[in-house]
């Protein structure tokens, strides 16, 4: 049993580690992507539902994109986002 690594088993072991974070941040990256698309096909389906053609024509233009919803749903969440903090009044 030799304790010691060699160079390049340890080289070998930080390469591991790099692929493997690498491989989990972008499967964290299209999870969000996919999840956020999720969330896009009820946002374009109820503005291109709830609102008359001529309204639709006279806001967006026309019907709203898949593309549009998404981006549409990253502006409100900006917009309209909780700052997480609570003031207590005693």
């Amino acid at each position: 049993m030799n304790v010691f690594k060699t160079l390049e088993e340890e080289e070998y072991s930080k390469m591991e580690k790099f692929v493997i974070v690498c491989g989990l941040v972008l499967v964290g990256l299209v999870l969000i992507v996919a999840f956020g698309a999720l969330l896009a096909l009820p946002t374009m389906w109820l503005v291109n539902g709830l609102f008359a053609p001529a309204a639709l024509e006279a806001v967006f233009g026309g019907p709203i994109s898949f593309l549009g919803a998404w981006g549409l749903n990253i502006l409100a969440g900006l917009l309209f986002k909780s700052s997480g903090t609570t003031v207590k009044k005693d």
